[in-house]
């Protein structure tokens, strides 16, 4: 009987160490993993391939592009995001950032990268005062249903009072320098209180 057991142990040892190599491997590569995304150059590891590293990208660009004026930086790396996750919205404003900064305007291409975000996103949470000012500088651009999402992300963001949303929505609103954008702001209560009034995104239906 003592036999069987030892016979028994012995057959179990190398079963266990065959199972442990895969969760060696696995641990490996999460620290892999880790190292890509939080420190590695560009284009080091590739160990999320043949998905891009959209995370990497971005971690890159603040390194580059430390204040978000560099065109051919930002498209490069939100195209790259973009690749990893089709869905992400800030990827998609970011694009029509850049549009903006090469031509002084949105261009068709940069209305639809807008369009997008607002498709995939409708509020922003934190980023939505920084979006609605961008969208009210080109204001007199945008097609109807794009003024109507900007202004049904306004009506959210005025209400999240518990946070400092509506303040900084105000506050970046009352920099637009275009008279037709700061008279939206106006028509939607951000820099008029007084005139705001529920479900008005209708107005922005010309």
């Amino acid at each position: 009987m003592a036999r069987s057991a030892s016979s028994s142990a012995s057959s179990a040892a190398p079963t266990t160490r065959w199972l442990a190599i895969p969760a060696l491997i696995a641990a490996a590569y999460g620290a892999g993993l880790l190292y890509e995304l939080a420190q590695a150059p560009t284009g080091c590891c590739n160990l999320t391939w043949p998905s891009p590293d959209g995370y990497q990208a971005e971690r890159l660009m603040l390194q580059t592009d430390p204040k978000g004026n560099n065109a051919a930086v930002e498209t490069q790396v939100s195209r790259e995001v973009l690749r990893a996750r089709p869905s992400e919205p800030t990827a998609w404003l970011r694009l029509a950032y850049t549009d903006f900064l090469a031509h002084g305007l949105l261009t068709p291409e940069g209305l639809h990268d807008l369009d997008t975000s607002y498709l995939v996103a409708p509020y922003g949470g934190d980023w939505a005062p920084w979006r609605i000012t961008f969208a009210l500088i080109n204001w007199r651009t945008l097609q109807p249903a794009t003024r109507r999402a900007v202004a049904a992300e306004a009506d959210v963001a005025l209400d999240d009072t518990q946070t400092g949303i509506p303040q900084e929505t105000k506050a970046r609103a009352m920099t637009v320098a275009d008279p037709v954008g700061k008279l939206a702001a106006a028509l939607m209560g951000i820099t008029a209180p007084q005139i705001r009034r529920p479900h008005r995104a209708h107005q922005f239906n010309k």
